[in-house]
């Protein structure tokens, strides 16, 4: 078999078995996915006996984060046939990939689990050790009801360069966010609108000045995927058009919100895939201070294990480690517990 039809094998594989583990997807869905986010150097596939039993693609982002902007790597699509479930192959994958995020540099690995009980199986060590980071909460915006003459609303022409380089602009604005590139804001667009909702700019003056995707859901919500605008004025003018379009009188947001806000529902999980970097790039030392952490069991990484000392500007690290190491998701819920991230646009809704 050459290797054009290895990859068209395993193309054709991991649609199949994305189908199999998640039903409701639309054909138009995966038609989607699998020609704009699909391709071979971020998919993993597992086969036994000819047999493909467990699949993952390893998105690449890039999070901003207390002023660093760093390469992380998203966990979608994770299934494995029924088959095969119960034989560790969720780990197998998942190793794989942090190994890989490890080699390529980046600093963490992130996925969105839907379930409570997926949850918890990301928690353990020998699921990667996650930990919930980011927390969400559903918001109300009202239409006020006026007309709002300086702005005109107008759908996202496809490939509407000014239109992203606005997104950048706003999401370069918010302390915490995972940065879309061209292509994912496209994806989400055109999954938008594969749901049958809105996507929507605000312009003043022929200048774009705010951006929206709403949906419909299956409860006649009217709900925002994405809501960022230069203008207060703005987020009123796209808030009343979608009210009046959808005759509803209230439009819903979920958004980013610290975990002991009240109704704070938890969302992304986070682990580190490179101890080094992380506390190279993230460890905020005062002045004539050194910072100690002890990490055990990262069983995807064992480099991260051990004592990590930071000081005089020098990272150190001792294989060696206390009673007090804590596993990577206890150290970052303890470092970072009141992290707050803007995620939009993950394709997870």
């Amino acid at each position: 078999m050459t290797t054009e039809e290895m990859r068209q094998r395993e193309l054709e594989d991991s649609r199949a078995l994305w189908q199999t583990c998640f039903p409701n997807d639309s054909t138009e869905f995966l038609d989607l996915y699998f020609r704009e986010k699909y391709n071979p150097s971020v998919n993993l596939i597992h086969y036994v006996n000819e047999r493909p039993a467990a699949v993952m693609q390893l998105l690449p982002y890039r999070l901003r984060c207390f002023g660093q902007t760093v390469n992380v790597g998203y966990v979608s699509g994770l299934c494995t046939h029924p088959d095969f479930r119960g034989r560790g192959l969720a780990k197998l994958l998942l190793d794989k990939a942090h190994r890989r995020l490890y080699e390529q540099g980046a600093v963490f690995s992130l996925l969105i689990p839907d379930s409570d009980d997926l949850r918890r199986f990301y928690t353990k060590p020998s699921h990667g050790a996650y930990a919930t980071i980011s927390y969400r909460k559903e918001e109300s915006w009202l239409p006020t009801g006026n007309a709002y003459p300086a702005y005109s609303i107008s759908p996202i022409a496809p490939y509407d360069a000014d239109v992203f380089v606005l997104h950048q602009q706003l999401d370069l604005r918010t302390d915490n966010a995972l940065l879309s590139s061209f292509s994912d804001w496209q994806v989400a667009i055109a999954t938008c609108q594969l749901e049958g909702g809105q996507a929507l700019v605000a312009r003043r003056k022929g200048k774009p000045t705010g951006i929206t995707l709403a949906v419909k859901e299956s409860d006649g919500r009217v709900v925002l995927r994405d809501f960022l605008a230069k203008r207060p004025g703005a987020k009123g003018a796209l808030i009343q058009f979608l009210s009046e379009h959808y005759d509803v009188p209230i439009i819903y947001d979920r958004a980013p919100c610290q975990p002991t806000q009240p109704e704070a529902q938890p969302y992304l999980m986070m682990r580190i895939v490179n101890m080094q970097k992380f506390v190279q790039l993230f460890y905020q030392p005062t002045l004539f201070s050194s910072f100690e952490a002890q990490i055990k069991d990262d069983l995807s990484i064992p480099e991260n294990n051990g004592t990590w000392i930071y000081t005089n500007n020098q990272v150190l690290h001792s294989p060696t480690m206390t009673a007090n190491a804590l596993s990577p998701a206890n150290f970052l819920t303890n470092y970072w517990p009141n992290l707050k991230i803007s995620v939009r646009n993950l394709l997870d809704e």
